[in-house]
């Protein structure tokens, strides 16, 4: 009965946070057209809010916290593996980049290694780890102390070392990005490293997927309107749209 699959739908995206409308397909063996008339049932429920490309849980400050890295990594790898492979298309030979924290940028470690006389400037653990593999990529790793919700090196040390350098690009990562809020992201423990990382480069990049349109977080480490690029997975709500072209942000997805 169509009562029964909504509230399996609806419990479906409550307990897996964000979830593509593909995806609900597939589960659920429905079209996109019979899919989004449930969903348009389960909007007036109030516990979930339609995204570009799919729906989130609806949490009442729509604000979200900071999850297990691990845990972070294994949500929209598809999505992820699709953004930092258009961001590493906009890497150049001879670049000295900064890749911040944060599941968005990791796939980058696996992209980069044809890159010839490139330089790598990151405090996470993750992403260190993996270019071990890559012997071409020129990492250079940042002191610190050991931050295991973010797998990432963080503290006077990190931010004393990363005021040394100058970037050509700066690589983001976010727990969300709002038009009121800016950008944002969960750890406190990374806000001033955030911030710093902005201040060094020639340009700044963001990597986000569209489940973190419109979503806010505990601290803005920037605005929108100081990135040069934002790198994402479909096409962004039209608000969005008009500050990115307001601000001479580029988008591309």
């Amino acid at each position: 009965m169509r009562v029964d699959r909504i509230d399996s739908l609806e419990k479906y995206i409550i307990d897996r946070k964000s979830v593509t409308l593909d995806e609900l397909c597939d589960k659920f063996t429905v079209s996109k057209n019979t899919l989004r008339r449930d969903i348009e049932t389960l909007l007036k429920r109030g516990n979930i809010k339609k995204v570009y490309g799919g729906v989130v849980s609806n949490e009442k400050t729509n604000a979200v916290g900071l999850k297990p890295f691990n845990e972070r990594n294994t949500i929209h790898l598809e999505l992820k593996q699709s953004i930092a492979e258009r961001m590493a298309s906009l890497i150049e030979d001879g670049d000295t980049i900064f890749v911040d924290t944060g599941s968005s940028t990791l796939p980058l470690a696996s992209l980069l290694d044809r890159k010839q006389n490139l330089t790598i400037v990151t405090n996470s653990v993750p992403f260190i780890y993996t270019a071990i593999a890559h012997p071409s990529l020129n990492v250079i790793a940042l002191p610190g102390t050991l931050n295991r919700s973010t797998d990432s090196l963080v503290g006077a040390t990190t931010i004393e070392s990363l005021k040394r350098f100058h970037v050509k690009k700066s690589i983001m990562a976010c727990t969300g990005l709002s038009l009121d809020h800016g950008v944002c992201n969960a750890s406190f423990a990374e806000y001033e490293i955030k911030k710093l990382a902005m201040s060094i480069c020639d340009h700044a990049y963001l990597l986000a997927d569209s489940f973190k349109f419109d979503v806010t977080s505990m601290m803005s480490y920037a605005e929108i309107k100081q990135f040069h690029t934002v790198i994402t997975d479909a096409e962004p709500d039209p608000r969005f749209e008009r500050a990115f072209n307001e601000h001479k942000v580029r988008i591309l997805y």
